[in-house]
């Protein structure tokens, strides 16, 4: 049977353990990379900031010389940026989608050789505007060292088999890797993607998440994998449709990408697969920022690509429990950088040593979209958080008919919640959802239950459980 098993704290003997695990092809063999980042994850923390402190410094210094958007708005604010010390970085103006937008071309570095390859990312777009941003082959090869050292975190063995639920535009389909099942098809490779170019990896299966769901579940019980990679809201999606059936005996772990899983997910996803549920942070403006420490819980931050800081609304360091937005500043893309980027989430700063025994920094649980939760009228963003705690202590019996649900709130200030179910669900479901609905206010407000066939599919993949007519621009400091 598969079981959730609690890891123990971790040493650098441990990881080196883990990382002998891990066979580097031939023309990888003696590359320090990998070495390198491991020993990187137990430094002592004094060194750990000044070794950050000089990538900083150096990124901040050749963004104000060679991007002409950097020069001018620094210049204009108080000449060139002094960075003596991590705290300084609060003294810079906050970047925004908006900004990379208007400025895209004086945004890009000057120093870049001709010819010299560029490699663009573009956001989703499920906030707004698609944002593109200009990498270098370093910089996007950090996708991949960062992936294997999470993949690490994780306990991942790379010899198994990884299957994925994934847009189609991210699963590596080709002419010779489609494979058909029940009228729609499916990639399979001998290797696991990115990982598979540097080190020997067993197979890999992927499929588009839009595929009906019972055709999901069909086809992650004919590959039996040992890992599943999906976007959150389709893992939860999966584990609805496991309710009543043994889910694939050779699954060991499950990755969700791409979105937040709250703790309420997390819990349902891990009770249903009955096995550990990883997760990590990352935008495709910058790469991996971080990875969910399997020990302590945090997000640890991968200070070789990225400097992050949780602020106030004043762009000033949040209080360690406090709840702020997330600042990025990326370190490893000397095409484009991007320096103190509004990511547009919220979560939670934290200090002092994590569990684990690793010494980089770290952050608490990421809460979401800032503009998701700013927008709303004041407190209505707890109904919601208050409804689905209450919602997920549903008992199995009534939770069985549940394939999906949404929650949107309109103008009027009335929620509605959009129910997916499967026939034959009893009253009481009704019953127990209408009770869970308690606001601790004198002066509720509604909430309407509307039953649907389905939800359509968002064309980037990554299904809103809340959804809002509210929707305003974060303030630009």
């Amino acid at each position: 049977m598969n079981q959730a098993v609690e890891p123990a704290p971790t040493s650098l003997e441990a990881e080196k353990a883990q990382q002998s695990l891990w066979r580097l092809l031939p023309r990888f063999r003696g590359t320090p990379w990998f070495d390198q980042l491991l020993a990187n994850e137990f430094l002592p923390p004094d060194v750990q900031e000044r070794r950050q402190l000089a990538m900083l410094q150096r990124t901040v210094a050749r963004a104000f010389e060679t991007v002409p958007y950097y020069g001018d708005r620094f210049q204009a604010a108080f000449g060139r940026p002094d960075i003596g010390r991590l705290s300084d970085l609060a003294r810079l103006p906050v970047l925004t989608r908006l900004d990379i937008q208007a400025h895209f071309d004086r945004m890009q570095s000057t120093a870049l050789k001709p010819g010299q390859p560029m490699l663009p990312t573009q956001t989703s777009g499920s906030t707004g505007q698609p944002v593109t941003v200009l990498h270098t082959v370093e910089s996007r090869r950090m996708f991949g060292l960062l992936k294997q050292r999470e993949l690490r975190w994780f306990r991942w063995n790379p010899e198994k088999t990884l299957a994925a639920v994934r847009s189609a535009n991210e699963i590596p389909f080709s002419d010779d890797n489609r494979t058909a099942f029940e009228n729609t098809f499916f990639c399979q490779t001998p290797h696991w993607p990115v990982i598979g170019s540097c080190f020997h990896t067993g197979p890999f299966c992927g499929m588009s998440c839009t595929a009906p769901l019972e055709t999901q579940v069909r086809w992650l019980d004919h590959v039996q994998p040992h890992y599943l990679m999906v976007i959150a809201s389709k893992l939860e999606h999966l584990a609805f449709g496991y309710q009543q059936r043994p889910v694939p005996e050779t699954l060991e772990a499950a990755l969700s990408i791409s979105q937040e899983l709250t703790p309420r997910m997390r819990a349902f996803v891990e009770a249903v697969f009955r096995v550990p549920v990883h997760q990590n942070y990352g935008i495709n403006e910058v790469g991996i920022i971080a990875s969910r420490c399997p020990e302590g819980g945090r997000y640890h931050v991968n200070t070789e690509l990225c400097v992050v800081e949780i602020v106030d609304a004043d762009g000033q360091p949040c209080k360690p429990g406090q709840k702020g937005r997330l600042l990025v500043t990326a370190l490893a893309n000397d095409a484009m950088p991007l320096i103190r980027y509004d990511t547009g989430d919220l979560a939670e700063a934290m200090e002092g040593p994590c569990p684990c025994g690793r010494t980089l920094p770290s952050f608490g649980m990421v809460h979401g979209r800032y503009n998701s939760i700013v927008s709303l009228p004041d407190g209505y963003w707890n109904y919601w958080i208050a409804f689905v705690g209450n919602f997920s202590s549903m008992p199995s019996h009534l939770m069985q008919y549940i394939r999906q649900f949404q929650m949107h709130l309109f103008r009027d200030n009335i929620f509605e919640l959009r129910l997916a179910l499967t026939p034959g669900r009893p009253e009481a479901l009704i019953e127990y959802v209408k009770s869970a609905w308690r606001p601790d206010t004198d002066n509720p407000p509604a909430m309407r239950i509307v039953e649907v066939d389905g939800f359509p599919e968002p064309a980037n993949g990554k299904f809103q459980m809340f959804t809002s007519d509210y929707i305003t621009q974060p303030p630009i400091k």
